[in-house]
């Protein structure tokens, strides 16, 4: 996970745009995790607009990231 959010981080400095992944093009397998880079790639151009830190988008990314998860433990 490390390597994805840092990864979203480089992305979202060098480009002024970053697109959501289509799931019409997800595999079935990898919906899950298509949602959460496109909850963070969302979360981060607003971190971005309100002027967050680096740190602070790290660990925005990484919530976002892992936003789903609490809930496949209920």
């Amino acid at each position: 996970m490390r390597q994805s959010v840092g990864r979203l981080l480089a992305e979202s400095w060098q480009r002024p745009h970053l697109l959501p992944v289509p799931f019409s093009t997800t595999a079935s397998e990898t919906k899950e995790y298509a949602h959460a880079v496109n909850v963070a790639i969302m979360s981060l151009r607003i971190g971005k607009y309100l002027g967050y830190t680096g740190l602070q988008l790290r660990e925005l990314a990484i919530g976002c990231m892992l936003h789903d998860k609490a809930r496949e433990k209920e």
